[in-house]
């Protein structure tokens, strides 16, 4: 219980220790933490922070190019899942479900090489890039573990042609009331 400290997970310069942060089922709040720390380094292989109530945005410098697994799923984070500032060349799973993301965008990055990425309960609509179903398709047979995608891709959700399973999720009001305190109006 508490929040997760500013500072946490730096290292002192040249170390190379890989961190795997764990940090589920622990009744945390608040946001989180800026990583840009860990954004030019291969120091941070794995952040979760799954089955909590943290809130506020996705911060964009937890998308380190060097990341495998990012679970962010099970809480109450608001905004829209941010833009990498590079490709994420390794990373694996992606799950950002029941939340309260918006917008239109499911990184690019996301559908490349990307084993496991669950979306599905949140308010996202719009187009999946069909770049993330190509490179899926022409990946799959390269790898050993399926690749999955999952959406709320009902009408008014997200068109997925690729999604592996479908999620009738929240729906969305034309206008939802979005506040850092409060969620969407749902029908």
């Amino acid at each position: 219980m508490g929040t997760i400290p500013s500072g946490f997970g730096q290292l002192p310069n040249g170390s190379k220790v890989r961190r795997w942060i764990n940090l589920d089922n622990n009744a945390l709040q608040g946001t989180l933490p800026d990583f840009s720390y860990f954004m030019h380094t291969p120091n941070l292989r794995m952040f979760s922070a799954a089955n909590n109530t943290l809130t506020g945005v996705i911060p964009p410098s937890i998308l380190s190019r060097y990341v495998w697994y990012i679970h962010l799923n099970n809480n109450r984070l608001t905004g829209s899942i941010p833009e990498s500032s590079g490709p994420m060349i390794e990373l694996e799973e992606l799950w950002l479900h029941d939340n309260s993301l918006t917008g239109n965008f499911i990184p690019q990055n996301g559908g490349y090489l990307v084993r496991n990425q669950t979306y599905h309960d949140n308010y996202i609509h719009g187009e999946v890039d069909p770049r993330i179903c190509e490179s899926m398709r022409s990946s799959a047979w390269s790898l050993r573990t399926p690749l999955t995608l999952t959406a709320d891709c009902l009408p008014s959700f997200l068109e997925c042609s690729c999604c592996t399973k479908c999620y009738e999720g929240k729906r969305v009001t034309m206008s939802p009331s979005i506040v850092p305190s409060s969620r969407p109006t749902s029908i």
